[in-house]
């Protein structure tokens, strides 16, 4: 009669070994994120609602997932499906998409072999990022170059489905004021980050003058009065 101790010890080896078997051929994530955006046709960030097995694969599986937002890429719908995900023979890295997981996001493109099917995608090679509160809102602040794009059909507000992104100051270089170009496809809005002015340039656009650097006359007139009082204190002892 097994003790309880060794049904624990031989519960534990059983999960270690399902475990090792299904990330067996699964690459450590060692990707960066801008790289993963940079090599990407799309960045979806949204909920993974289904995933099922193929038949003939005890690790590569389709699935249904629901789009809230783009981060890179057109408008598409906002429920896609996604084709050859998991550990997919002749990929380095593995996608997980966990049902029932919080935010998720997919670096994907469009399923060559169904081209009249703008709905359905395949992994890039990279594993999908969870949405891991700050940390995850840090990165896609730090991160250039993103957009906040709503699926076609989508009847939410950007600010309240979208994340924030590409805010910080290096995503805006010698800029005081951002202008964003928006568009509308279909029914779903786009705000593009893009097109940045200093403020300066905006107000002499909007002026039709030339503006004058305040310090440089300071300057300017500082050094003439020095330059008269050398020549007071020269001229004084002269008579």
């Amino acid at each position: 009669m097994f003790n309880i101790s060794t049904i624990f010890l031989l519960i534990s080896i059983a999960i270690w070994n399902v475990n090792a078997i299904r990330n067996r051929d699964c690459h450590p994530d060692d990707i960066s994120f801008a790289n993963k955006v940079a090599n990407s046709s799309f960045v979806v960030y949204g909920k993974p609602t289904a995933k099922t097995l193929y038949n003939d694969s005890d690790a590569m599986f389709y699935g249904t997932f629901r789009v809230d937002c783009i981060l890179k890429g057109s408008p598409i719908d906002n429920v896609i499906q996604i084709m050859k995900a998991g550990r997919v023979d002749g990929k380095t890295y593995c996608q997980d998409l966990s049902v029932g997981r919080d935010y998720v996001i997919a670096f994907l493109k469009q399923d060559p072999l169904q081209k009249n099917n703008t709905n359905t995608f395949v992994p890039m090679d990279f594993a999908d990022m969870p949405v891991e509160g700050n940390a995850t809102s840090q990165l896609l602040a730090d991160t250039c170059n993103l957009q906040q794009i709503l699926p076609i059909r989508s009847s939410a507000l950007i600010n309240d489905i979208c994340p924030v992104v590409s805010t910080h100051t290096h995503c805006t270089p010698s800029t005081m004021k951002t202008n964003f170009d928006s568009a509308t496809t279909g029914s779903g809005s786009i705000i593009v980050p893009g097109q940045y002015h200093n403020l300066t340039d905006g107000i002499r656009s909007k002026s039709g003058t030339a503006l004058v650097d305040v310090d440089i006359n300071k300057a300017s007139n500082m050094r003439s009065i020095n330059i008269f009082l050398i020549f007071m204190a020269i001229l004084v002892p002269l008579y």
